[in-house]
């Protein structure tokens, strides 16, 4: 064996040892996976060009402990559906409810996160009469209110079913949950759900209205805390979801265990 072929023979048997390709994760081994992510501090959102947010940085970790390679992009919800829908690219998305309509075309992880259940908040004029109603089935069989919303969210199975029959105006646009209670503190509608984490984020920063003008109401029949996931499109294959399910058990373990 010739000095130039013995050269080649060491190189290729280092590089069979120190790059076991057949073994490496689906993750690892394909382009980056696109995740998308809607702007809805405290969450996910983007502030001087930092990608923020206590779910993205979940998701980060979740994605980092399998060795799953990502880029994250911030998008407005609705593109988000429709890529994912489209299923052009490996493209994922977390924070989401799960319904009926997004499991007919996307694939869904594990839960990553429980809500606490969803509050009311209303402006002061229609919360005397919205207490008076005593709950939420009461309250969304009201003809003769306003219910302001985020346009292309999901607010869970039962309160969405509650929302599609609902007699009174609705309002919707594609707002953060912030500019939508805006619409409540100038009177242009009667009320809106929330979640405890923006509710609590709203107060802390909310500036561009006084906190006392709106206000926040439980009901004994409000639907329990939902479960948020990661939903992807069907390119996205089952050894890539296989992993990520993986990063949120272990990630689970981990935390139940301190």
């Amino acid at each position: 064996m010739n000095r130039l072929t013995s050269r080649l023979t060491s190189l290729l048997t280092a590089l069979a040892v120190t790059t076991p390709l057949s073994y490496a994760p689906p993750g690892l081994a394909e382009e980056p996976l696109l995740m998308v992510f809607r702007s809805k501090p405290p969450y996910s959102y983007t502030e001087d060009g930092v990608q923020k947010g206590f779910l993205l940085e979940k998701t980060q970790q979740i994605l980092k402990n399998v060795g799953i390679n990502a880029t994250f992009a911030e998008v407005p919800p609705r593109r988000i559906f429709q890529d994912i829908q489209a299923n052009q690219e490996r493209i994922c998305s977390f924070g989401w409810y799960k319904n009926p309509e997004r499991e007919a075309y996307a694939k869904f992880s594990l839960a990553m996160h429980q809500d606490r259940p969803h509050l009311v908040l209303a402006n002061q004029k229609a919360a005397e009469k919205i207490k008076r109603l005593k709950t939420l089935k009461n309250l969304m069989a009201a003809k003769d209110l306003t219910l302001t919303m985020v346009d292309s969210v999901s607010y869970g199975q039962e309160i969405d079913a509650m929302i599609a029959t609902f007699p009174g105006t609705i309002d919707k646009g594609p707002l953060a949950p912030q500019r939508v209670a805006e619409k409540l503190a100038a009177d242009r509608a009667d009320f809106m759900f929330i979640d405890h984490d923006d509710y609590e984020y709203l107060k802390a920063t909310a500036t561009s209205f006084p906190h006392d003008v709106l206000v926040q109401m439980t009901f004994p029949d409000a639907p329990a805390g939902l479960k948020r996931y990661i939903l992807c499109s069907q390119k996205v294959d089952e050894s890539t979801m296989s992993l990520i399910n993986a990063g949120i058990a272990g990630l689970s373990k981990s935390k139940s265990k301190k």
